[in-house]
């Protein structure tokens, strides 16, 4: 009954991943001519097919998809220097390498998806890796001025440029000067909000689901906050599935990449990587599947 129930409605597929959907002969291509390692191509190989299996699994048992959102959630691109000792050293690809790269594997995945039917939106936030940062490790221009947002923007206007083939593509992220660093979307009467989730500094001790909702619970007494409104926020950073429901839903999305020695030296936390997905309807969030 509550499947035939949920049969019946219109539901939208949300997936979290840096990078996902790509065919075999782009992976190769993108490994040989961007530099793009031998784990990595099998990290993305491993997760695009999973998601589209997961993806396919969930109309098998009809649910009927009106909308995908991607859910970019920033440090697609290593852009950070002196947050620990190594980390400039171990970086393999320049700045614009890793631009090219990153926007051929996201643009890859965007049409993948687009193929699929319904709409999709591209919502996009900046991170702290993103950031332009100075010889002191130390952001000093503005917190538009992003390369996770530079990203987006070269997507949209690619989509832009041809609204006959990618007419159904929309794309959302900040953009003027004085923008939030985060975006709210409202989903089937749901308000989804996406962080990156370095902004939650100290606030509610070493435990992370404790951080976002300290975060999210002070964003709540600011009136003009639109982010304290959500009953869904998603937020990344910190590279492991965490997900709390008390009452409103903070779920801190897997990262694709293999993590940090750094972390794992000092804090003992190894990455397990994964692309997140999870649909919504009229009743809340449900179907939540890590790839």
């Amino acid at each position: 009954s509550v499947l035939t129930n949920s049969r019946q409605l219109e539901v939208t597929f949300l997936l979290w991943g840096k990078a996902l959907l790509l065919a075999d002969k782009q992976i190769v291509n993108f490994q040989k001519h961007l530099g793009l390692s031998a784990k990595d191509a099998g990290t993305l190989k491993v997760g695009l097919s999973e998601t589209i299996w997961r993806y396919n699994c969930l109309v098998k048992a009809g649910y009927a998809f009106d909308e995908i959102i991607v859910l970019a959630g920033g440090d697609i691109v290593e852009g950070g220097d002196g947050f620990y000792e190594m980390q400039t050293f171990s970086v393999e690809l320049d700045d614009t390498a890793q631009i090219k790269l990153a926007v051929n594997l996201m643009d890859a995945c965007i049409q993948e998806l687009a193929k699929l039917g319904p709409k999709v939106t591209v919502i996009s936030v900046p991170g702290n890796h993103g950031e332009n940062r100075g010889r002191r490790g130390k952001s000093y221009t503005t917190f538009m001025d992003n390369k996770d947002l530079q990203i987006a923007w070269i997507l949209e206007e690619k989509y832009k440029a041809n609204p006959e083939a990618f007419g159904n593509i929309t794309s959302i992220y900040p953009q003027h000067v004085d923008d939030d660093i985060v975006v709210t979307y409202k989903v089937k009467g749901h308000i989804l909000g996406l962080a990156h989730g370095h902004q939650f500094r100290s606030g509610g001790g070493a435990f992370v689901p404790a951080k976002a909702q300290s975060w999210h619970m002070k964003q709540s007494y600011n009136k003009e906050s639109y982010v304290g409104y959500a009953d869904i926020l998603v937020y990344g950073h910190f590279h492991h599935f965490t997900m709390i429901e008390d009452p409103r839903i903070l779920i801190g999305a897997p990262a694709l990449d293999g993590g940090s020695k750094w972390i794992e030296q000092t804090h003992g936390k190894r990455t397990k990587a994964g692309i997140l997905t999870f649909c919504i309807d009229k009743n809340g969030l449900h179907n939540l599947y890590k790839c």
